[in-house]
């Protein structure tokens, strides 16, 4: 769990990093009080036997509201929930499951992969406090202080990535076509997705 949480907290804090010239003590106060929160809240919905179970109650979803958990935050370390609005994308679904940690910009966009790590790697480090972050058959990428650099990885492994999920979260396209679908094609229509044109193009391409 630390690793997926720590993958879906640096992707979030790389966002805002991207979005405005924020102090770095305070991006570093908004992942370390993001990854308490998310470690939190998944405590009893964490099941490495079956990754999909509990997928919906993990999602971190902004879909016209800011999910709470990001709004909590945000306000840990001043950010308040219209800054937030102004800084993350205005449709983003990041995924947090068991070896794998996954999100999509915008209603139609591709898919992409954060992390993915083996069934034993994952036991493994569930029952370990330590460090290890590459153990045997143990597969991921760490977003690092330049999100271009992240986004370079996803384009070159796009077909891998796009293929993995339509198996692996057959699930998850289930669980959004199922929600309300009145923000659908707001990415295109809302101003404020400007600004991600250029993520969302070159993680779809």
């Amino acid at each position: 769990m630390r690793l997926e949480i720590r993958s879906a907290s640096d992707f979030l804090m790389n966002i805002l990093r991207l979005g405005r010239n924020l102090d770095s003590r305070l991006l570093d106060v908004f992942r370390g009080t993001l990854e308490d929160l998310l470690r939190h809240h998944y405590q009893h919905h964490w099941f490495p036997e079956m990754p999909t179970k509990g997928s919906g109650y993990r999602c971190i979803r902004i879909n016209h509201k800011m999910d709470p958990i990001l709004a909590k935050a945000g306000r840990a370390c001043g950010l308040h929930e219209a800054s937030l609005r102004e800084l993350l994308p205005n449709e983003l679904t990041l995924w947090v499951d068991p070896r794998e940690v996954s999100y999509r910009i915008g209603e139609n966009g591709s898919i992409c992969v954060l992390y993915e790590g083996t069934a034993a790697s994952s036991h493994h480090l569930s029952a370990s406090s330590g460090g290890g972050h590459h153990g045997n058959g143990h597969h991921f990428s760490v977003l690092t202080n330049s999100p271009q650099g992240a986004l370079s990885y996803h384009h070159q492994h796009n077909n891998h990535l796009n293929n993995h999920h339509h198996h692996h979260h057959h699930q998850g396209y289930e669980r959004i076509a199922a929600r309300p679908a009145g923000c659908k094609g707001s990415w295109d229509a809302d101003p404020r997705n400007i600004n991600f044109e250029p993520m969302a193009t070159y993680v779809s391409s």
